[in-house]
């Protein structure tokens, strides 16, 4: 029997969980079906005009687009902008902070390149969304037999995609350790040793963040999350082009900088 299946990767439990590991390798996760038979749909959000012209972009998409082409920081600039920035800390509070971040990033970075994370989230629906609101076994999605036609019994029986998905799915459920709360408190904590006002900002913009996507269902606001977590990474806390780049194929997303740290403006 084929399934259909609507699913997404863990977002805070993961995140979280993964900064708890000694190494910084992104855990994957496999689901009870099998794969060969899988197919995935996602819902999304139907975007608005660009110039006149019909988008067929995402709202992630979008807000790529119009952000401002910013110079990157230079290596010099980065390692001493980071002295400054960590003036004060532990090793022990410095290495916290690292890991914690580059965990973070690691995981949102690989879900914005390979999974349909961020697309799912264009839907305020989505259960994709419940990781921001509950801990322990939450529904992420729904599984069906993937030989039935959702458009035609829909149209056939009056259904809405919701009532067809309680009628013949069954729900995709997944363990929850921390909520959009749980990771706005977590990322708060590791504000305890900083000394620069412009990495305590940067961190309580973080936390308000996920707060604010908690509240109003907005995938922005995630996407300032990630992009956030992206600048902290690779170019304070690391300097991605050097700490990075000797790993990977294609430098093209570390060597991006998105503009969002305020010890640099």
């Amino acid at each position: 029997m084929k399934y259909k299946i609507i699913y997404v990767a863990l977002l805070f439990s993961l995140v979280l969980y993964g900064c708890s590991k000694q190494n910084g390798e992104i855990d994957e996760q496999t689901n009870s079906f099998d794969n060969s038979k899988v197919q995935t749909e996602y819902q999304t959000a139907d975007g608005g005009d660009i110039d006149s012209e019909p988008n067929t972009l995402s709202k992630t998409e979008v807000a790529e687009l119009t952000k401002k082409e910013i110079v990157a920081p230079t290596k010099d600039e980065v390692l001493n902008t980071r002295e400054q920035t960590l003036e004060g800390m532990t090793d022990e509070q410095i290495n916290d902070l690292t890991e914690f971040i580059k965990r973070a990033n690691l995981w949102l970075e690989h879900e914005y390149m390979y999974s349909n994370f961020f697309e799912r989230l264009e839907s305020p629906d989505d259960p994709i969304w419940n990781y921001f609101h509950k801990t322990g076994e939450i529904q992420t999605g729904w599984a069906y037999d993937g030989s039935l036609n959702i458009d035609e019994i829909c149209e056939s029986e009056g259904l809405t995609e919701n009532e067809f998905y309680e009628k013949y799915g069954t729900p995709v459920c997944e363990t929850n350790i921390y909520d959009a709360e749980g990771f706005a408190s977590a990322v708060a904590s590791l504000k305890s040793g900083v000394q620069n006002r412009n990495l305590i900002d940067t961190l309580q913009y973080i936390s308000d963040e996920s707060l604010l996507a908690k509240d109003t269902h907005d995938v922005v606001h995630v996407s300032n999350i990630y992009h956030t977590l992206h600048d902290l990474d690779y170019f304070l806390l690391r300097y991605g082009i050097e700490d990075v780049g000797p790993y990977v194929a294609d430098i093209s997303t570390i060597s991006k900088y998105y503009g969002t740290l305020p010890c640099y403006k």
